[in-house]
């Protein structure tokens, strides 16, 4: 109450604004505010405790109920905002809500019910809501049947692009998809037996001494710690803020006995934690599997938990669960610095953004402004809740979702900075082409460096392994691969983990 205070002295607001410290029970109407004629006599808005866990709903019912009985008696005529991180607390206030409205609060799936205080609106006692059931900590995570996603909330729209990850080590036509699970506790007997577990365990000990080292002279907060460093082991392990471990699983090739594969995997994810000295439950596993090229990418699971992880001075949500990355490419953290570096006092485009974090590190760089490019809603409000958690709002700072091809064409405006990160393939369930990297990306280069300022570069990316630059096709435009120089250390182990090009027009 005291900053609340302060804060609005400072503002000039004294006298305008009142801060008291009070009692729910005491919450009452002066006469003068008393309601007359048809219109609302005012506003009350309220954000009550809502606690973050399911269990906590039944102790936090009579709040809401006493809540909702003083609404009623008190403020007759009256227009009230109950924002509340569960609607079944929104029930609980046993009021009728004229308008409910999901919002997000940062990660957390919140409800704004609206409730108009007439007469017709009575207040009715209701039971406290029935407490879930919680998972047991370190659980296997459900792929069909969960509970809603707190953030984001809509699977990929018709059309979206698939989550774009790199593939394991050995060449495969098939694209690669996974399946989440949290980390099981070990059973009462111990990890499964392998004989070569001890190699695995002093070789991840090892990389995390060395790096950890350079990650804390540099400022890196999230690194890969492991990348199959060793072939009986085929797993990438990405370390995010020394505190959770992401797991990804290569498939291993048919003529590898599947019982052994399993074997191995079951004893890297019961040795890890004890390894790093991390809870178990903070470990994430993912385990892939073959798919068609023409089957479509879904999404794996709705927990919602999104953590925030630091890099670069900058401020981002990662999700180690419900989709194929956890929405920070890891390997692309030079080339974000490159467009920090670059984007001062120029106009940013971020073609297929994905969750924007390169028009983040633009828009901390001094760009005019930053114009972002996706065709899949969950991703763009990704993106906003990037952009917001790191202070970036405004007008200059745009999201749109399109199909990046069509919207090239329709587009005429300049950028002095364009960065382009295409997955290597995307079908869609309507009538839209499919997406090759390999075979489209002469048109897609064309079209982004026809919207290059006459001074303007762009940055092209890409992650599938046998990409070869078209520079016949190209011949209009000066293009420098520097992908040696994109790789961070963390990535020397895999120096085919992307392709990146500086690409200008030639004078």
């Amino acid at each position: 109450v005291a900053a609340a205070r302060a804060n609005t002295e400072a503002a000039g607001l004294a006298g305008k604004i009142r801060v008291d410290r009070r009692e729910l029970a005491d919450a009452a109407l002066t006469p003068s505010s008393q309601a007359s004629g048809a219109a609302p006599a005012g506003l009350l808005a309220t954000n009550p405790p809502y606690g973050e866990r399911l269990g906590e709903l039944a102790e936090l019912h009579g709040l809401y109920q006493q809540l909702g009985r003083i609404l009623h008696e008190r403020f007759a005529g009256f227009r009230a905002a109950v924002l509340t991180g569960h609607e079944e607390l929104a029930r609980s206030v046993g009021l009728r809500a004229s308008k409910i409205n999901t919002l997000y609060n940062g990660p957390i799936r919140s409800t704004l019910a609206i409730f108009e205080l007439t007469a017709t609106n009575r207040f009715v006692e209701r039971s406290a809501p029935q407490p879930a059931e919680e998972e047991p900590r370190g659980a296997v995570l459900r792929a069909h049947g969960a509970a809603p996603a707190r953030f984001p909330s809509a699977d990929r729209s018709p059309g979206a692009a698939p989550p774009r990850s790199a593939p394991p080590p050995a060449a495969s036509p098939s694209i690669k998809t996974a399946v989440p699970r949290r980390v099981e506790p070990s059973p009462a007997g111990g990890p499964p037996e392998d004989a070569n577990i001890g190699m695995f365990v002093n070789r991840v000990v090892k990389n995390h001494r060395l790096l950890s080292k350079w990650a804390r002279r540099e400022g890196v907060s999230c690194y890969r710690l492991y990348d199959a460093d060793l072939p009986e082991y085929a797993v990438a392990i990405d370390f995010f803020e020394e505190r959770w471990l992401h797991v990804q699983e290569y498939v291993a090739p048919a003529y590898i006995d599947s019982e052994k594969t399993e074997r191995r995997l079951s004893a890297v994810i019961s040795a890890l934690p004890e390894a790093m000295g991390i809870d178990p439950g903070c470990v994430f596993l993912k385990r892939r599997r073959r798919r068609k090229r023409t089957e479509q990418y879904t999404r794996m699971d709705t927990k919602g938990e999104f953590h925030e992880v630091r890099e670069g001075g900058l401020r981002f949500l990662v999700n180690f669960s419900d989709y194929l990355d956890t929405g920070l490419f890891l390997d692309h953290r030079i080339t974000r610095g490159l467009i920090r570096d670059a984007s001062k006092g120029k106009h940013f485009l971020n073609l297929y953004a994905y969750t924007a974090t390169a028009s983040v590190y633009a828009a901390s760089g001094g760009a005019l402004s930053t114009t972002s490019i996706d065709s899949s809603n969950t991703y763009l409000r990704w993106a906003r809740e990037n952009l917001t958690l790191n202070g970036i709002a405004g007008q200059e700072h745009t999201l749109q979702r399109a199909d990046c091809t069509e919207w090239l064409r329709s587009d005429k405006r300049s950028y002095g900075l364009i960065f382009m990160d295409p997955p290597t393939y995307s079908n869609s369930k309507d009538k839209r082409p499919t997406f090759d990297v390999q075979r489209d990306h002469v048109k897609i280069i064309s079209l982004a460096a026809e919207r290059l300022a006459p001074d303007g570069l762009l940055l092209f990316s890409t992650n599938f392994r046998r990409f070869a630059m078209d520079r016949e096709g190209l011949s209009g435009l000066e293009i420098e691969d520097i992908s040696s120089a994109t790789i961070p250390p963390d990535f020397a182990r895999n120096r085919r983990i992307h392709h990146c090009f500086r690409i200008w027009r030639k004078a």
